[in-house]
């Protein structure tokens, strides 16, 4: 394209991997959405090497914007999903920040790559951030702003109020047992607003979304489901983490992000069930969500697309599509609206890292410690046997990642699957067939993988 013979020089000047040759492509980037800045246009490039770099130029004001390394804009599903063919040129993905002193750059020029176990499917082969200290030469027009209205406009202390929400009692039922065990725990620390005293509880015009992410030993992953949270645009959101009680650097990377988590605690537990109930029953938010510590959200809006059909339908919970990555392979798993039907024998595509469910149906319902890889399935069940339903969001919610508990014991799993359908009520031989018929697909599948 003519006229961008500026823009070239400018960037060839930055002293990136690559020297950048035509602009194929030029679109403005209004996003506007993540807190910390703004963009201004989006070039398509052609490198010396005979590949394409999509390059986001964003103007930025905030520090907020070190918190968004893992995180990007742009992921949809023809771009997560796409293929590349033999003959297509790779792509890469740079973003170019021209930071305002109150980013507190430390300095003048900065290039970050981001990990490649982080890179989202087949896409981008890579993608790197750069950041450039204001006032710099450059050929973009970057917008005059009132830095001061823009931070507070992204406060995330808006909210906040220094009296304790009340707990709600729990019901007088068997389930709720399931929160309350033997407290012979090992405590290694906790933090977060609310050691401040600082606490969220819904409002008139807001509700309290509450985030649980439960971790043990995640070093390698949670902080991209950190930032995923953090950076939603839905303000009165509750973070709640809770540890294990770690041995490797997850405390330590939770407490970089100490001023924007509600509440962490790190301390041994009886297994993954405990660690959601304790979660469970440390919330106030109208709904729930559990988001594991190698999961994340698709996208900056996801929290406030859910409150806006909640405020709109109030069902009791909420799921929706899911992108499975293994091993950079993505796919999309769809929420299933008739999974009422098949759910007596197996657990179909209600994608856990999806629901959103009322906290009161939660904390009567609650997980079982009886069950230590299909406890989703075991809640389900109940509450579809309970008659409480579940509405689909037509829209891809979360990215769930191969490796967690229910992937890597999937015999294990299968077998907890059978024994809850049974203890349920469905037939036990016609459960029995269905995990033969699991079992079998599954081992045929590693086989043809060989």
């Amino acid at each position: 394209m003519l006229g961008f013979e500026p823009h070239l020089s400018f960037l060839n000047s930055l002293g990136l991997f690559v020297r950048l040759t035509t602009v194929v492509e030029a679109i403005p980037h209004s996003s506007n959405s993540m807190a910390g800045w703004q963009g201004l246009q989006s070039l398509t490039c052609l490198g010396e090497d005979g590949q394409l770099y999509d390059l986001d130029i964003r103007y930025a004001w905030g520090s907020e914007i070190f918190k968004q390394n893992l995180v990007d804009h742009g992921w949809t599903e023809a771009t997560l999903l796409h293929k590349r063919i033999n003959g297509e040129p790779f792509r890469h993905k740079l973003i170019l920040y021209l930071c305002e002193d109150s980013t507190n750059l430390d300095k003048n020029q900065k290039i970050e790559p981001v990990p490649d176990r982080f890179v989202m499917g087949k896409y981008w082969k890579s993608i790197h951030h750069i950041y450039l200290l204001l006032p710099t030469d450059h050929p973009f027009d970057a917008p005059s702003v009132d830095i001061k209205t823009k931070i507070s406009g992204y406060s995330t202390t808006r909210l906040l109020t220094n009296n304790q929400p009340k707990i709600v009692d729990y019901p007088d039922s068997e389930i709720a047992s399931y929160l309350f065990l033997p407290n012979n725990l090992e405590r290694k620390g906790e933090g977060g607003l609310r050691i401040k005293g600082l606490w969220k509880q819904s409002c008139s015009d807001q509700s309290l979304i509450s985030v649980i992410t439960v971790v043990f030993n995640g070093a390698k992953l949670i902080e991209q489901t950190i930032q995923s949270v953090i950076n939603q645009v839905h303000h009165n959101t509750e973070y709640i983490i809770i540890d294990g009680g770690s041995s490797d650097e997850t405390v330590n990377i939770i407490k970089k992000y100490e001023d924007q988590i509600n509440y962490w605690v790190s301390e041994t537990d009886h297994g993954i069930s405990n660690a959601f109930n304790k979660g469970i029953s440390l919330s106030f938010g109208s709904l729930v969500n559990i988001l594991n510590s190698d999961d994340f959200y698709v996208g900056e809006s996801i929290l406030s697309d859910v409150i806006s059909e909640y405020e709109t339908s109030q069902q009791v919970f909420y799921f929706g599509s899911c992108f499975y990555v293994a091993d950079q392979a993505i796919s999309l798993i769809k929420g299933d609206a008739n999974y009422a039907k098949k759910i007596n024998y197996y657990m179909p595509h209600i994608n856990h890292p999806t629901v959103f469910i009322k906290s009161k149906v939660l904390r009567y319902f609650a997980f079982s410690v009886n069950y230590k890889n299909c406890m989703d399935y075991h809640l389900f069940y109940r509450l579809t046997l309970n008659n409480i339903k579940g509405k689909v969001i037509e829209k891809p919610i979360a990215f769930f990642r191969a490796g967690g508990v229910s992937s890597i014991y999937y015999q294990k799993t299968r077998k907890e699957v059978l024994r809850a359908s049974v203890e349920l009520g469905s037939n036990k031989f016609i459960a029995f067939l269905f995990y033969i018929a699991f079992l079998t697909k599954y081992y045929l599948g590693q086989c043809i993988k060989f």
